[in-house]
């Protein structure tokens, strides 16, 4: 059998691809300035945090809290401040962006876009880009930590990560940042963003071990069984352990993490005490001539019930209508696996729409130049150095 976690000599660098970079970009176009990185920040992230931020539930919060692993020339808040400055309802609601980086070179040139972030007028001055590895915070009471609880709570928390996330240090700082934010933010809906690479590259051994757990439950569950049956391949269920596949079995595997980790993440927001949606899931390949869908970006919408607890004396009644019963928790994995099943191929949907993938190259190359590159030749480098065709 294949080693599955040997690594091989890639031809295309994961840092280019997902936007984490050592080197302060000399206004060359990178992978992540494809047209496809700009549909996701207009249709799966922005979108639904403007659905939230006019809710009524928002009514009395002057100011969006949104935390993040930004690259050095902070395209995303970048983007999402101008967004919500522009939106009738949200232009008068504060923008406070934090920002973990662990590049030192990124860090530098991230301090000069903070500058310039700062000028909009619906950014708080509070924002702040910080020299911390986000798996720091794995470790309790880090100096990451004490950054984190500074800020309060997050209403968006957009975690894009280069490789895969399922190791020792990156998963439980995200376990770590969900049972914090359960913890401080009732009554109102967060969004939480994972973007991660799903394959043999980046997963250790023993987390694949620990999602053998998760796999005997998802078998165990007639309502998961018939979910994965219809919108999966039947030869999930066959499998025994996660670590007896090998490098042929890379899209069996790549589908089962992508249940493993939803399921993981709906039943510990369910312990709790709160509800979870998968808003979206998309899914595109990092070598766009070799496709994978190896790269998977979630959004979940996650809501803790502001209730007051029954009293000793019976004074207040339990409301069972707040009540996370067994039918409720059966639908909120039902429905996120129905819309797992259902991802997105971003690739083939812009492939397939000429006038979708001019206009999210406009939109890329209007954000490009917000953040100082020129965009003379963008198209024409992305069609010589990435194939596309406008």
């Amino acid at each position: 059998m294949l080693d599955i976690f040997s690594s091989e000599d890639d031809v295309f660098d994961l840092a280019e691809v997902t936007g984490k970079v050592d080197k302060i970009a000399d206004n060359q176009f990178k992978p992540w300035h494809k047209p496809r990185k700009q549909f996701i920040r207009e249709e799966q992230w922005l979108n639904p945090l403007k659905r939230i931020a006019t809710s009524s539930k928002y009514n009395t919060i002057s100011t969006i809290n949104y935390f993040g692993l930004p690259g050095g020339d902070l395209l995303d808040v970048t983007y999402i401040s101008q967004k919500l400055l522009e939106h009738k309802k949200l232009k008068n609601k504060l923008f406070q962006v934090h920002g973990f980086i662990n590049s030192e070179l990124e860090f530098k040139k991230a301090q000069s876009g903070l500058s310039q972030l700062l000028d909009y007028d619906n950014v708080s001055e509070k924002s702040k880009v910080e020299r911390f590895e986000f798996e720091e915070l794995s470790t309790e009471n880090s100096e990451a930590w004490k950054r984190i609880r500074s800020v309060g709570h997050y209403h968006f928390i957009n975690l894009d990560f280069c490789d895969c996330a399922l190791n020792e240090r990156t998963l439980p700082s995200i376990y770590r940042l969900l049972d914090y934010q359960a913890k401080r933010i009732h009554g109102v809906p967060w969004l939480l963003c994972i973007t991660t690479r799903l394959n043999k590259s980046g997963i250790t051994s023993s987390i694949l071990e620990k999602f053998d757990t998760i796999l005997q439950e998802m078998k165990s569950n007639q309502d998961i069984v018939k979910v994965i049956e219809s919108a999966f391949s039947d030869s999930l269920l066959a499998v025994e352990r996660l670590s007896d596949l090998d490098e042929t079995h890379k899209t069996l595997l790549n589908e089962l993490l992508q249940v493993c980790l939803i399921l993981w993440l709906v039943n510990e927001a369910i312990s709790k005490g709160c509800t979870i949606e998968l808003k979206s899931s998309f899914k595109y390949s990092v070598n766009l001539h070799e496709r994978e869908h190896d790269m998977h970006s979630f959004v979940f919408s996650i809501e803790k019930e502001d209730v007051v607890a029954p009293d000793i004396l019976g004074l207040i009644t339990k409301n069972n209508d707040d009540a996370l019963t067994e039918d409720k928790i059966r639908k909120l994995k039902v429905e996120a696996l129905e819309k797992l099943g259902l991802s997105l191929d971003v690739d083939t949907h812009l492939e397939g729409n000429q006038n979708l993938l001019n206009r999210f190259a406009d939109n890329m190359m209007d954000l490009l130049g917000k953040c100082g590159y020129d965009v003379t030749d963008y198209k024409q480098v992305m069609s010589d150095n990435y194939g596309y065709v406008f």
